[in-house]
């Protein structure tokens, strides 16, 4: 029996259904994400563009004698068809095919250019309605009909107007579809695992600091924002997302044609809107509605639209483990990851971190020192109440004095931390401590065919803070820099020479430095 299916104002008659596998049985979905320290975009709100997920399904399916296509429906939308691998079916395959020209009223349009289909107008007072037959000559953008030599395009009448079509066009899916080609020399039902990569879901995440009064403890908040910005959802799978940078390769885009629309707003003459002045008439003839009723009140974690994004919250993750060279973090239990939603998932929370405030500044190769700044370092320990490996992401610093509200104290982009490791986080300009460098004297030096500068000077740190503070003076490695003197004693680490100060309030400290540097 045939049936109608109404699509946004578009009636369709569906012919029966052929054999297909419906739906996976079962998926599974590991989700990666790009966190190179080159793309900001990776450390702020995940784009789902940037977003890779490996899926998993298994399915049981009926293979016929012969010559068969079956049809595997529901796959997601934004399937890499190139990385699909099928386990479990001990048949040859002869071929396997994409198909994501998906069902849409644009798409139903634009296939149907040159088809006969029924105009239904209403009359917005009477409620009648007119039916008039009519042929596509072009569409979706402008959508022009013709009516045995006449021509209207469509929504142009001021009333409403829908097109009934007879059929789907061949080649149009109202689900993104994988289908394979089989001959087998006998029938059989099969139980087999169907894998491959997908686009358009992405994950990162955000870490939020709130410093305790005392000045050297902290709680720690973690959570993973995971964004499925695909058409296709998944319901109560297992997850997982994975912790590390991933090659990748434009081959890697799928070949799905952005969404057409259909544009029915340009009627004759084109500069005249007559769709949106004949509804600006009706609503300034129609009263206004009563105001909508107040939102209910906000919870700790709530539903949020960000675009089209619906934001849920759920908790939480279990500890990483290593995957190779990745680390990989497993939800307890399952969940849904529904098309357009972005999902909040608890990752840690941890009480009473130890942490040290260090005010910093860092001479560039004149041996001027820049802007001081302040960091944050935290050891990445058990002891410390941490020792998780912590994926990259974006981090928020708050503060209070225990009474007032929590200030912002800044945010930093946050790379993968193994366990044990220091983590330093810069969090903003400092203010209050100020730096002034003095030149004392300056020669020029010749040894062989070289030519050095060497200068000797000091650099002041002034606290004009109420409380102590520790400083470092941070002085980069490079080629043709040598030290002759100095007042203090330093020590080299990654980020080059560093000299440490402990200086109270409203004191300074001075050092003095002496320093060739090759010309």
């Amino acid at each position: 029996m045939k049936r109608a299916l109404i699509i946004a104002g578009l009636w369709v008659l569906m012919p029966a259904a052929a054999q297909v596998s419906e739906r996976p049985e079962s998926v599974h979905v590991a989700v990666y994400h790009s966190n190179r320290e080159d793309n900001p975009r990776a450390f702020r709100n995940p784009a789902p563009q940037d977003g890779l997920a490996f899926i998993t399904e298994t399915r049981t399916i009926d293979v016929p004698a012969g010559p068969a296509t079956i049809e595997l429906r529901g796959v997601a939308s934004t399937i890499i068809p190139q990385t699909v691998a099928i386990d479990g079916l001990p048949v040859p395959l002869t071929e396997r095919n994409f198909d994501y020209d998906l069902l849409s009223p644009a798409a139903l349009l634009a296939k149907s250019v040159g088809e006969r289909v029924t105009l239904v107008r209403t009359d917005p007072k009477s409620g009648k309605k007119s039916e008039r037959k009519a042929v596509i000559r072009t569409g979706p953008h402008g959508v022009v009909l013709d009516f045995g030599g006449s021509y209207e395009a469509l929504d142009c009448s001021g009333l409403k107007e829908s097109l009934v079509f007879s059929k789907i066009p061949d080649g149009l899916r109202d689900t993104p579809t994988l289908s394979i080609s089989t001959n087998a020399r006998q029938a059989g039902r099969y139980a087999i695992r169907l894998s491959y990569l997908a686009t358009n879901i992405n994950w990162a995440a955000n870490y939020v600091a709130r410093l305790k009064p005392g000045g050297n403890r902290l709680d720690l908040i973690g959570w993973v924002t995971l964004v499925n910005g695909g058409d296709t959802g998944f319901t109560d799978v297992p997850l997982e997302i994975v912790a590390g940078s991933v090659q990748r390769v434009e081959s890697e885009d799928h070949a799905v044609e952005p969404p057409r629309a259909i544009r029915t707003d340009l009627c004759w003459p084109t500069d005249i809107r007559w769709h949106s002045l004949l509804a600006m008439f009706r609503s300034l003839a129609m009263p206004a509605p009563p105001p909508p009723p107040p939102p209910p009140p906000m919870n700790k974690l709530v539903a949020a639209d960000v675009g089209r994004l619906e934001t849920v919250s759920v908790t939480g993750m279990r500890a990483s483990q290593d995957l190779g060279d990745y680390k990989l973090y497993s939800l307890n239990g399952s969940t849904d990851i529904n098309a357009h939603q972005t999902k909040l998932i608890e990752l840690l929370e941890q009480k009473d971190v130890a942490f040290q405030r260090i005010f910093f500044a860092t001479a560039d190769q004149s041996a001027e020192p820049q802007t001081v700044s302040m960091m944050l370092r935290v050891k990445n320990s058990k002891d410390n109440h941490l020792g998780l490996a912590l994926p990259a992401g974006q981090f928020t610093a708050t503060e209070s004095d225990g009474e007032a509200t929590p200030i912002l104290l800044g945010r930093a982009n946050f790379r993968d931390y193994a366990v044990d490791s220091p983590i330093e986080l810069e969090i903003g300009p400092a203010l209050d401590i100020y730096l002034s460098a003095k030149k004392e004297s300056s020669k020029i030096l010749r040894k062989g065919a070289e030519r050095w500068e060497r200068s000797a000077g000091a650099i002041t740190i002034e606290n004009h803070k109420t409380i102590p503070i520790d400083f470092e003076l941070r002085l980069p490695v490079w080629e043709g820099l040598r030290i002759v003197s100095e007042s203090q004693g330093h020590t080299v680490t990654a980020d080059g020479v560093i000299w440490s100060f402990h200086i109270a309030a409203g004191d300074n400290a001075v050092l003095y430095l002496t320093a060739d540097r090759r010309q």
